[in-house]
């Protein structure tokens, strides 16, 4: 279940380490139950000199007796020229079975939008920032981690993406990180405008969009899809140059084409919803496409 604030979060592994002792001593004297929190898309375009980045707003809190559905944005600005956005299982809400109160409430989400208020101006490196906000919402995904093993809970990882222009290398760029996805490199850059000149790409559930955006031929029939998405997503592919609102409503329509297909085409769950929110990000500012 979202929250507007954090209860216990964990910047430090001295710290969470105490904290985690304390929490233990609760667990042996009763039982937590856990709300998961789900993210499930983001799509990222580069194109014609910037980036695109969207997100659903749908959250998905995930307990033994029933799913509880609300609206959260999940793409945030995080620096001038720049966004961060999130998704997976990105923090839970821990209750005492027996008293019904609130014992831990690790939310990467809101623990990411703290950051990026607080350091919105920062003047540090635009690269030194990213790595030093992951490491710190990894340390506290391994607090979740933690109380998720000693509960008999399961941790599914989430995914964090910066995407945007970096004023000291000279470049557009998007990098991924990984948490607590042992399969996974922990921090990964997929794109880089100084070696590639185009680039499309799916975070989150892919399973079903990769295969729109990257093997259409293997898709059914009954997928129905307009041929001006085709037209676009063809042009992205080569470089074409795309308008703004052509790139807008081809990115609503790949929100529309997951939410209508992709429970019954794959193992995506499909949680998504509106608003989407769309950030066009140019070598001098971010930019909410309305």
């Amino acid at each position: 279940m979202m929250k507007t604030t954090t209860g216990l979060t964990f910047f430090g592994l001295h710290e969470r380490c105490m904290v985690l002792r304390v929490l233990l001593l609760i667990i042996i004297v009763t039982h937590l139950i856990k709300q998961g929190a789900f993210a499930s898309i983001v799509i990222c375009v580069y194109n014609n000199g910037a980036i695109y980045l969207a997100a659903d707003s749908r959250v998905t809190a995930v307990a033994k007796t029933a799913n509880t559905i609300s609206a959260t944005p999940k793409l945030l600005k995080f620096q001038k020229t720049c966004c961060a956005a999130i998704t997976g299982n990105y923090g839970s809400d821990f209750y005492s079975k027996d008293t019904g109160k609130l014992i831990a409430d690790i939310n990467l989400l809101t623990e990411l939008r703290i950051i990026c208020e607080r350091d919105y101006s920062s003047t540090e490196r635009l690269t030194f920032r990213i790595k030093s906000v992951c490491n710190t919402l990894s340390e506290s995904y391994a607090g979740f981690t933690e109380l998720c093993r000693l509960t008999g809970l399961k941790a599914d990882g989430a995914s964090l993406m910066f995407a945007g222009y970096d004023n000291e290398r000279t470049n557009f760029f998007v990098s991924v990180y990984y948490i607590g996805k042992t399969n996974n490199p922990p921090f990964v850059e997929v794109f880089n405008s100084g070696t590639s000149s185009t680039y499309l790409g799916v975070m989150g559930e892919d399973a079903f969009l990769g295969a729109v955006l990257f093997s259409p031929q293997d898709l059914p029939n009954k997928v129905e899809q307009s041929d001006e998405l085709r037209v676009v997503l063809s042009s992205i592919r080569l470089g074409v140059p795309i308008s703004e609102s052509r790139m807008k409503q081809t990115i609503l329509a790949l929100f529309e084409l997951h939410k209508k297909y992709a429970t019954s085409m794959s193992a995506d769950k499909g949680w998504i919803g509106e608003p989407y929110l769309i950030y066009e990000i140019t070598k001098t500012e971010v930019k909410q496409l309305q």
